[in-house]
């Protein structure tokens, strides 16, 4: 009676399909848990600049003409600017139903340094010796950025106060350039309200 069954080369075969099946498969599924973890980066990458974008836009566009004292009791202009950053009196303080005993403006700053854009804040605008700022890194991984100025005759400058023009104390507004290492270079032009 003969007996049927598989032979060792239909077996081999077989297993040779299966591998082949199975590697294509893993590199796939590779692929989709790649594809998966740079999407969910982009995503929180683009969720951290616009957080960031709004914050800034949110502090720029309620600027306004209030100098302060320094910490070392010297008068500060209201808007004070360099290529590296910028300081600046705004309103915009919550102060709900006026429950602290201050006003809504604050001082702040935006600094590009080591790579992050920081921003700092004051919890009073005229500072004694012992005020500090506090800290906060808006936008990290930045390969560089720089703040530029516009003037009432629509020119661009890399500091701010003017020295040949002493009636123009805020400029109209902030641009600020930065260049991402995964994004390229990314420009965006700030109205002061204050001055439109």
């Amino acid at each position: 009676k003969k007996i049927s069954g598989f032979t060792l080369l239909e077996i081999l075969i077989a297993l040779f399909i299966f591998t082949v099946l199975s590697t294509l498969l893993v590199a796939a599924l590779h692929n989709i848990i790649g594809t998966e973890t740079r999407t969910a980066n982009h995503a929180e990458r683009m969720h951290e600049l616009q957080r960031a974008m709004l914050l800034f836009s949110s502090d720029v566009e309620q600027v306004v003409n209030r100098p302060v004292l320094n910490t070392d009791g010297r008068a500060t202009p209201a808007f004070v600017g360099n290529k590296n950053g910028f300081q600046f009196t705004h309103t915009g303080f919550a102060n709900p139903f006026g429950a602290a005993q201050q006003s809504n403006l604050q001082r702040s700053a935006y600094q590009f340094q080591d790579k992050t854009l920081v921003r700092q804040t004051w919890n009073v605008l005229d500072q004694a010796p012992n005020t500090k700022a506090h800290q906060r890194v808006i936008l990290n991984n930045v390969k560089n950025a720089y703040f530029e100025y516009l003037d009432r005759d629509l020119r661009f400058h890399d500091d701010w106060p003017l020295p040949n023009k002493k009636d123009e104390v805020l400029p109209r507004a902030v641009r600020i350039i930065f260049t991402l290492p995964d994004w390229g270079q990314v420009s965006q032009l700030y109205v002061i309200a204050a001055e439109v």
